[in-house]
């Protein structure tokens, strides 16, 4: 803990707003506490900087004499790279020998010469004639950047909303950097500036609609500023540059400002997550990620904001209420996650010293450049001893980048047709779990389970037979669950199938939809021969379906014997038709036409399944369902016109269906 009084005793009040310098050698933050230093008797908040390698601690808003604390309260500090220049928000009035404004305003303070300058005024050095607020700085101190609602910053500046103006320290110039494309004011405020490291690129919120031509959608956006070419850019955008139909704010960028993030809501990426998000746009591809991913395909369901990014952009720390991001997320309280681009991997770092989970909120985080020394604010009283203040403190946390190893001689054996066993080498001794994905084409892998740590096995049961897999592993670590290189990997065939006892042949000749529950020679609808086929017990039947069209007809949804609706297989079978141009299946848009029932094994091939339909907003599969444990094989298959609102060809609910020469049109 950061923010502790200066006899080592809990602040005795709240500490808040804090951000570290680059090199993660200086945290500065804003404190209402009155016993971090001797004599602070202001009763105001007031700036502080943290030095980690003396561990001391030194006033930032200081009075103009040196010693006397400001008359006035001081936040939202930001900080150069080495820790020298600390730009803040004051309100105090004796910062500096003269008078300056009766509002907020923005200073800088020198840590090396000591001196205040005040940034927030006007060309002819006179005091903003209004409030000044949330000051973002450049590497090296020259600019800044801030949000103003003050009339005479510029030349040009008539209205009091807030805009955002850019100091060059250099010159002594301000410019406002919201402006319209055509050069005038922009129709709404711009609030939250943060700029490169080099101060060429600035990125701010507005709701103004004429920042750039053409924004249409009525919400805050997020826009960068190129101060060497003079342009603004939306990049609240998708990646095809479509405009969001939400709220985006709260930016955030590189150092070299190739990567912005920052919170929205709306449609900017199908993914998800909760109302807001974090993305992550790319200036160079104009590409748009969603950062804030939950583990696997279900709703975050809380939000997530203020993120900020290491210097080359490779991680970036947000804070989420959501508790799907990460195992074991129990606690009911806004998180601290780092997501890793690399690896794909988020860990969260707001835990405790023991790694258990905070009691209470953790909030606004920063990071060092490399990504690995975190700050961030909170009122939980567990994440440290001795934290008995029931206030908000300021918290460092060093959070190591290094992964674990990966594993290694990945090898596979398959002692049956529906089982294959992994063997490894453990190659770490940090690992919490490794994680073992499975690729059905050695191309699209999918995570299908974890093994503890220290194993160095796992089987993989439940597999279709003679058929190929791939299979790789890596490992995540105890230390924030960071997650190796993957291990080579392995492909291996599953034994071949035991041989089928044929079953009798069931031949359909009525194209007309019926059932009498008999088939025979004379009389056999397409339901029928389903029907017979259920109900034999010894072999695999066949089912053989002529050329012809066969028009379902016979409606009654919910019904799991194929009586009527779809044509429900309860046993394992063969259906066989003469060619995806001669046997037709029309399913008449009045129910699903072929629903397989859990666990059956079986092959459907030489036909055309079309303008099969089920109702509801959560069923999939308009032209079939395969229920869990199910194996299908498709071979030589037309599917169109099918309909469902999930998928309108095929709906998978744990099963495994391998198809082959197949083709689907039109299917919605």
């Amino acid at each position: 803990m950061v923010s502790r009084g200066y006899d080592g005793s809990p602040a005795n009040g709240r500490s808040y707003h804090p951000t570290i310098s680059s090199d993660g050698l200086y945290v500065v933050f804003a404190s209402d506490a009155s016993n971090l230093l001797p004599g602070d008797t202001n009763g105001r908040s007031d700036v502080f900087s943290y030095d980690r390698l003396t561990c001391t601690l030194t006033l930032i808003s200081v009075a103009a004499d040196g010693v006397t604390f400001g008359n006035g309260d001081s936040v939202a500090p930001a900080v150069t790279s080495d820790g020298r220049y600390v730009a803040f928000q004051s309100a105090a009035r004796n910062l500096l020998s003269a008078a300056v404004s009766t509002t907020w305003a923005i200073f800088l303070r020198d840590t090396q010469t000591n001196e205040t300058v005040i940034i927030s005024v006007a060309p002819d050095g006179s005091a903003a004639d209004a409030q000044s607020r949330l000051p973002a700085i450049s590497a090296d101190g020259r600019y800044i950047a801030y949000q103003s609602q003050a009339t005479n910053l510029t030349n040009d500046e008539d209205t009091i909303i807030y805009d955002i103006f850019l100091f060059d320290r250099d010159t002594n110039e301000t410019i406002r950097v919201s402006n319209s494309y055509d050069g005038g004011m922009p129709f709404g405020q711009s609030e939250r500036a943060a700029i490169s490291a080099d101060g060429r690129y600035v990125a701010y919120d507005s709701v103004a609609p004429n920042i750039i031509p053409d924004d249409t959608n009525s919400f805050m956006d997020v826009f960068v500023y190129d101060r060497t070419t003079g342009q603004t850019k939306r990049v609240s955008v998708s990646s095809s540059g479509a405009q969001n139909s939400g709220t985006s704010s709260n930016p955030a960028l590189t150092a070299d400002g190739q990567y912005i993030t920052f919170s929205a809501s709306g449609s900017l990426q199908t993914g998800y997550g909760g109302p807001y998000n974090v993305y992550l746009h790319d200036q160079l591809n104009g590409q748009t990620i969603q950062i804030s991913l939950p583990m696997s395909n279900t709703q975050a369901g809380a939000e997530s904001g203020g993120s900020v990014l290491s210097s080359d952009g490779n991680y970036v720390v947000y804070s989420s209420y959501a508790n799907s991001l990460v195992h074991g997320d129990t606690n009911g309280a806004t998180d601290i996650f780092r997501y890793d681009r690399t690896t794909g991997v988020t860990a969260r770092l707001s835990l405790t010293e023991t790694g258990a989970q905070a009691n209470d909120g953790t909030f606004t985080p920063r990071v060092s450049a490399n990504g690995e020394l975190l700050t961030y604010w909170s009122k939980a009283s567990n994440l440290v001893g001795g934290d008995t203040n029931s206030v908000e403190d300021v918290f460092l946390v060093n959070a190591p980048l290094l992964p674990p190893s990966a594993p290694v001689n990945l090898a596979a054996t398959s002692p049956t047709n529906t089982q294959i066993d992994l063997t490894w080498q453990e190659s770490g001794y940090n690992e919490t779990h490794f994680q073992i994905e499975r690729a059905p084409n050695g191309v699209d892998w999918v995570q299908i389970d974890t093994a503890p740590a220290n194993a160095t096995s796992y089987t993989n049961g439940g597999l279709s037979c003679n058929t190929l897999y791939s299979y790789r592993v890596r490992a995540f670590n105890s230390d924030n669950n960071q997650a190796s290189a993957y291990s080579n990997a392995v492909t291996i065939r599953t034994q071949p199938c035991a041989p089928v006892q044929a079953g009798p042949i069931f031949t359909v000749n009525q194209t007309a939809d019926g059932s009498d529950d008999t088939c025979s020679s004379d009389h056999c609808t397409l339901r029928e021969a389903i029907i017979a086929a259920n109900n034999y017990v010894t072999g695999r039947p066949t089912v053989i379906i002529p050329a012809g069209t066969y028009t379902l007809s016979l409606t009654g949804q919910n019904e799991d014997a194929a009586q009527s609706g779809d044509l429900d297989v309860l046993n394992s079978m063969t259906i066989r038709g003469a060619g995806v141009a001669s046997t037709l299946i029309d399913g008449g848009a009045v129910d699903r036409i072929f629903h397989y029932l859990p666990n059956v094994t079986s092959t459907l091939s030489d036909l055309t399944i079309q303008n099969g339909y089920v109702e509801g907003t959560n069923n999939a599969g308009g032209a079939l369902l395969a229920d869990s444990g199910v194996a299908l094989t498709i071979e030589h298959v037309h599917m169109r016109g099918n309909t469902a609102a999930l998928g309108g060809a095929i709906g998978v609910g744990s099963a495994t269906v391998t198809i082959t020469e197949s083709t689907f049109f039109d299917n919605t």
